[in-house]
């Protein structure tokens, strides 16, 4: 039997062989089974790239050109480096001013500041002096320390916090020296004459009785008793505090505070030097230190009506020589009440009255301090004018 090869298919003659035609068309048939096979085949594939991409992905992929996509770089290289040449130059900057501050920093501390401090170290601790080291020494302590008790004597004194500001008359409640013109009510264990003595009988009746008294001031007074009132230290104590309350105020109210404020300052000056320093010493001295009572000082528009207050003297104006009879009332009255007639606190020596200050303004050392009682015009005692305010 004969091999057959297939390489010599198409050698065939098929009009030779009928069977042939058999052939071919069986071979048709399987070509175009493949066909279809392979169509359905590409056909399932596609479907299935269509339904991943529907059940895997929500967007649509933009695909640049190749043109777009060059571009986009260029440009973001561009700005990229732009940016830290920016950032470059300005921690380059930096860096120079720094530096330049810390040389000259570095200058100024090797030949001045050290030099300076090595010199003053040297003074101050008698390095090339032992014989004085122990003075300076002492006096190096001993003024830290006034340094400290000055500042913890500031801040006790100036910023505490006692409690809200009082207003109008109330504050007196609980010290009703004077409940009227004819009152004659004293507090603590003051004697009932002289309480009666001190304050009298104001009443016209009284005024005009006695006209011809030797100290017009003290009218209500008798004339023995005034004159060793008069001649006593006492009687020039009463008559420096009265002076310094008719310069503050005309409100009675505001006389007996200044009165106690004035009180609180000499108690308090008794035992401290820095008080004496600030406030002087005794009613007198504390009426008269510079600074305090810019009413009694030279200088001063109504320092003359101020300072002409005397016992054996009137005011011309009435109202003056009301007031100045009251100021001598309330200071008598004041001086020898007991401690705890004291409405304000013990350390509370600062105050003003705008009555008695060019101007009328509040002094600088106000500026951020909270007053601990207020007495405002009557004609309104919430919101009114200042008329005292204590701190």
């Amino acid at each position: 039997m004969g091999k057959h090869n297939d390489n010599q298919e198409d050698s065939f003659d098929a009009d030779a062989d009928p069977s042939w035609d058999r052939y071919f068309a069986d071979k048709e048939f399987r070509e175009s089974e493949r066909a279809r096979r392979e169509a359905e085949r590409l056909c399932n594939e596609a479907d299935d790239d269509l339904e991943e991409e529907v059940v895997y992905h929500d967007f649509e992929e933009v695909v640049e050109s190749p043109e777009e996509s060059k571009l986009g770089y260029f440009v973001g290289k561009a700005l990229l480096t732009l940016f830290s040449w920016v950032c470059d130059g300005i921690a380059w900057t930096i860096s120079k001013i720094g530096l330049g501050i810390a040389i000259a920093l570095k200058w100024f501390w090797n030949n001045f500041l050290y030099p300076l401090g090595q010199s003053i170290n040297d003074w101050f601790w008698g390095k090339h002096a032992k014989a004085r080291l122990v003075t300076v020494k002492g006096y190096h302590y001993t003024l830290l320390a006034t340094i400290f008790c000055s500042a913890l004597v500031y801040w006790t004194v100036r910023l505490t916090d006692h409690t809200p500001a009082y207003y109008g008359s109330s504050l007196l409640a609980d010290w009703n020296i004077f409940g009227d013109e004819n009152n004659s009510d004293q507090l603590g264990s003051v004697d009932r004459e002289m309480v009666l003595a001190s304050l009298g009988d104001s009443s016209e009746e009284s005024r005009v009785a006695d006209s011809n008294h030797p100290f017009p001031s003290l009218w209500w007074m008798a004339r023995d008793q005034a004159t060793d009132f008069v001649n006593s230290a006492e009687g020039d104590r009463v008559k420096c505090l009265a002076r310094v309350l008719y310069s503050e105020d005309s409100i009675r109210e505001i006389k007996v505070l200044v009165a106690w404020a004035t009180r609180n300052r000499v108690v308090g000056e008794e035992n401290s030097d820095a008080l004496t320093k600030s406030f002087g010493s005794g009613y007198c001295g504390v009426a008269y230190h510079k600074g305090q009572h810019s009413g009694l000082q030279t200088g001063n528009s109504r320092y003359a009506e101020n300072m002409a207050g005397e016992y054996d003297e009137k005011f011309s104006n009435a109202w003056n020589q009301r007031a100045w009879e009251l100021s001598i009332k309330v200071a008598i009255a004041v001086m020898r009440a007991e401690p705890e007639a004291n409405p304000l606190y013990e350390d509370e020596w600062y105050f003003y009255s705008p009555q008695g200050m060019e101007n009328g303004s509040a002094p600088t050392w106000t500026s951020g301090c909270r007053a601990t009682h207020v007495v405002r015009s009557k004609e309104d005692p919430v919101n009114g004018p200042i008329r005292f305010a204590s701190y």
